[in-house]
């Protein structure tokens, strides 16, 4: 992942975050992560609260993206 600018760092720590995993067959799952945050200038991570879905999906597959938006500024980023 790319360096995070501090913009970026504040928006993941102020707004809802989602995570986009696939499965062994490709079938997306996306679902909110209100624990997202800042790991380092490369990293985020998150509590996995449920463990169900997307947690097996990164174990099979180790890819995510992870999108969020400040609606009211029309202004959002997307890390992979």
């Amino acid at each position: 992942m790319a360096t995070l600018t501090q913009d970026m760092k504040d928006m993941i720590g102020a707004q809802l975050n989602y995570l986009a995993t696939a499965d062994e067959n490709g079938n997306p799952q996306v679902g909110p992560k209100g624990t997202m945050r800042v790991f380092d200038d490369h990293h985020l991570i998150y509590n996995e609260e449920t463990g169900k879905q997307a947690w097996h999906n990164l174990q099979y597959s180790k890819k995510a993206a992870v999108a969020t938006v400040d609606y009211k500024a029309l202004k959002g980023f997307r890390f992979e």
